[in-house]
Order: C-alpha cells, then structure tokens, then sequence
C-alpha cells in the first residue's frame, strides 16, 4: 500500500512511478521497491515546484540509465540488498534528480 507521502511524490510521474520503463518498453511494470525506495527519499529533498519544472529531463534521463546503464538496471533489479548496488542506484537517482538544472 502506498502512504500519502508516497502517491504526492509519484503522482507527477503518472501510471509509470516507481516502475522499470526501459526506452523500448510501452507496458507497465510492476512497482519496483528499488526505485520506490530510492525515488522517495531522492525526490523528498527537492522542491516539488523545481522538480515538475524539470519532471521531462528527469524522466528522459531515468529511461536513459534503465536503457543503456546496466550496473543501475542490476542495482534495481537483483540483490538489491547489496551495500554496493544499494550505493550505486541512491548516487544514480542523485545524478538523474539533477537533471534539467
């Protein structure tokens, strides 16, 4: 079940929050724990206006990484318990809340 805090912070990225959606992919994942785990606590410590005004280049960069970078795709895919894939998807989510500044 999603918390309040969580359907606000997803909202702005539609039917695709918290989802894997490679470029090449139309359908619709299941919610992904990773990037539910990673995008929550990455988007809380930004400003919401400033992240609607950039929502595209995050989202375009996002796909990009889950596309072409496949050490973020493991990070968020299998042994994500792993203190280094752990370490690896937050600094990606970091870079990818960047983008469009």
């Amino acid at each position: 079940m999603r918390t309040g805090r969580s359907r606000r912070l997803g909202r702005g990225h539609g039917d695709q929050a918290f989802r894997k959606w490679p470029l090449e992919s139309s359908g619709r994942n299941p919610i992904n724990r990773a990037l539910f785990e990673t995008w929550s606590i990455t988007l809380a410590k930004h400003d919401a206006t400033d992240l609607e005004r950039r929502r595209e280049e995050i989202v375009a960069l996002a796909r990009e990484r889950m596309t072409h970078d496949y050490r973020y795709l493991e990070a968020i895919t299998s042994s994500t318990g792993d203190v280094r894939r752990v370490m690896y998807r937050f600094d990606a989510t970091a870079e990818i809340a960047e983008a469009g500044k």
